[in-house]
């Protein structure tokens, strides 16, 4: 038989070596891919959700306007006050969405402030009332806001 040397053991212990560091390192590209994608999927749902709130924003704002134009006119503003109510509606049911994606950061909270103070005043709308929020603003602000929160993350 013969004798092995510390040479020997050294030839067969690098390719060992070797392929155990390989997958160490392809285990951790994979848990970075993994990350990386669940970073782009939040972001793209958010982006999504945000969107189309701020779109049942923009159409309330048109309902408004024409309710008033009807209301200045003395016209009968029934059909427009339902279309107004669900339109808040969808507009409670979006934000919720992106509720649940929030985090406990600052630009959260200031989102959820802003939109909490704005369901007030359309609450308000949603009732027949008149309001003085400047619809126009506060998509702004919202969308603002959401931009900071989507840079971010």
């Amino acid at each position: 038989m013969e004798e092995v040397t510390w040479l020997d053991v050294i030839k067969i212990m690098i390719p060992v070596l070797a392929v155990i560091l390989a997958g160490i390192f392809a285990l951790f590209n994979l848990r970075h891919s993994i990350q990386l994608q669940a970073k782009n999927k939040w972001k793209e749902d958010f982006r999504n959700h945000m969107a189309e709130y701020i779109e049942s924003y923009i159409k309330l704002t048109y309902l408004t306007i024409e309710w008033k134009e009807l209301f200045a006119n003395k016209k009968s503003t029934d059909e427009i006050r339902s279309k107004i109510q669900a339109v808040t509606s969808e507009l409670i049911s979006r934000f919720s969405k992106v509720e649940l994606m929030l985090d406990e950061d600052e630009n959260s909270k200031e989102l959820l402030k802003l939109v909490f103070e704005y369901d007030m005043e359309l609450s308000r709308l949603q009732k027949g009332e008149t309001i003085e929020l400047d619809l126009e603003a506060a998509i702004r602000r919202i969308s603002q806001t959401a931009k900071k929160i989507y840079h971010s993350k």
